[in-house]
């Protein structure tokens, strides 16, 4: 926070003319009233609420145009108390009061230090120095922020809300017809002073991504989205790992360590494996398919396992084991139900089986919508012999990776799409979501496919990435 930031507060709050405007930049991002906003800002916990209130905060000192001040109130701080602030932080009130709001996607990310960003619209760039945003922000990730320069830098203030890379076209679609719908009727106008002017845009994008994900019923390929944990209890877990060592369709991943659940003192070794749709999985499930699943975007993916993923062959789920329980998390109740019965078989007496739970879809979306805002960074370290190891074995899985098959480019391997230039768009953005997804297992310390290693093997320029 700016040194001055607490003081302008504190002169917004005095301001008696002001308050009206809080209902209007409530209903503006959240799309409800104030006594609503207010109730469940009861419900949240006070980080989510901190959040959620500076949000609003960041509009009202920043954007919003008070008719009864005849300015936005940041200026008209610089102009009516002056004398409350040094010669500094007048410098960079100013630069803050010159600011918009933006969507930017990360091009190059230096952890602890900064990235390098491009507006969506514009097309500049700017070297943002921000610690927090440089250690949570992948390579390709979207973000909607506040950029200002300021003492030879570019900095940040307010919340950050990211986007996922794939939302980019629909992102940009959007903004670049609401820009030329303005400028038809306003002449043309600079993009910062549209962004400043229209800053509702942005909110409306959001909540269009909000309202499409809670709405639209996603279909994988074994029923309608519904993810699922099918719990057992382990009777005998070294007899458990060594039945499922024996399960073609089963790869061990990364192991974690945590809290037993009766007794926190104590660390329980968590193994890990993914799930794969090979092997006999084909054959028994193929009664299961959902008629209308079309394959490119599997929603049932999971992908924290560790383990390394082959992109023409689907993933089913998780399993995590201890000396207490086995989970199976899946994405449909068919699934789930499958799992119950298979694993109930081929693991006999070493386990028994508890339940499944539903979860919630909602519960999902609220610990995405708290990850998109939560740019701290979370990342745990591993074993280096470990992260060596995964990363070693990425490098000699990656050249058969280019020559298979994959959804996403139409049924091509990454070898055709690179041979003809029709294709590149498709592999550009295909390239570029395994860059992203890559990035955030890195930084949680697994093993990564390496990209612009792919690059070379494809007789493509690092730059093919930059390119639109």
């Amino acid at each position: 926070m700016a040194t001055f930031e607490r003081r302008v507060s504190e002169l917004y709050e005095s301001y008696r003319e002001t308050r009206p405007a809080f209902a209007q930049v409530v209903r503006a991002i959240y799309d409800e009233n104030e006594l609503a906003f207010r109730n469940h800002l009861r419900d949240m916990d006070n980080a989510d609420a901190t959040l959620a209130v500076s949000r609003i905060f960041d509009i009202l000192i920043h954007d919003y145009y008070f008719f009864p001040l005849q300015s936005c109130f940041l200026p008209y701080v610089i102009k009516h108390h002056a004398a409350e602030f040094s010669a500094d932080e007048l410098d960079e009130m100013q630069s803050q009061a010159e600011s918009h709001l933006d969507i930017y996607e990360v091009l190059r990310v230096t952890p602890g230090q900064g990235l390098q960003v491009r507006s969506l619209v514009s097309g500049a760039e700017f070297y943002l120095a921000d610690i927090n945003a440089s250690n949570a922000l992948q390579i390709w990730d979207l973000f909607l922020g506040r950029l200002y320069d300021y003492s030879r830098q570019t900095l940040a203030t307010g919340p950050m809300l990211r986007f996922a890379p794939e939302q980019k076209a629909e992102i940009l679609r959007r903004l670049l017809q609401e820009y030329e719908s303005f400028c038809q009727k306003n002449k043309e106008t600079p993009y910062p002073v549209f962004a400043r002017k229209q800053w509702r845009i942005f909110f409306d994008i959001e909540r269009h991504f909000m309202k499409a994900a809670q709405n639209r019923q996603i279909v994988t390929a074994y029923g309608p989205l519904q993810p699922c944990d099918v719990i057992f209890k382990v009777v005998d877990l070294e007899s458990l790992l060594a039945r499922l060592d024996t399960i073609e369709g089963l790869e061990a991943g990364e192991h974690e360590i945590r809290p037993a659940r009766k007794n926190k003192n104590q660390q329980l070794i968590q193994h890990r494996y993914a799930w794969f749709e090979k092997g006999a999985f084909l054959q028994l499930l193929a009664p299961l398919r959902h008629p209308d699943y079309q394959p490119g975007f599997i929603a049932e993916a999971h992908k924290s396992t560790g383990a390394i993923q082959d992109p023409s062959v689907r993933l089913l789920g998780e399993l995590h084991a201890d000396t207490e329980l086995l989970h199976i998390q899946v994405h449909s109740v068919e699934l789930a139900q499958f799992a119950q019965d298979y694993f109930s078989r081929q693991l006999a007496d070493s386990v028994r089986f508890k339940r499944i739970n539903k979860i919630p879809i909602e519960e999902i979306m609220r610990e995405d919508k708290k990850h998109m805002h939560n740019l701290d960074g979370d990342a745990s370290p591993r074993p280096s012999e470990l992260v060596a190891l995964e990363s070693e074995q990425s490098r000699l899985h990656y050249k058969a990776l280019l020559d298979k098959p994959v959804p996403n480019l139409g049924g091509l391997t990454p070898r055709q799409a690179a041979e003809d230039p029709q294709n590149h768009a498709i592999l550009r953005e295909w390239l570029r979501g395994l860059e992203n997804w890559e990035a955030k297992k890195r930084a949680r310390g697994a093993g990564w496919y390496p990209v612009r290693e792919m690059l070379e093997e494809l007789n493509l320029p690092p730059s093919f990435l930059l390119d639109d």
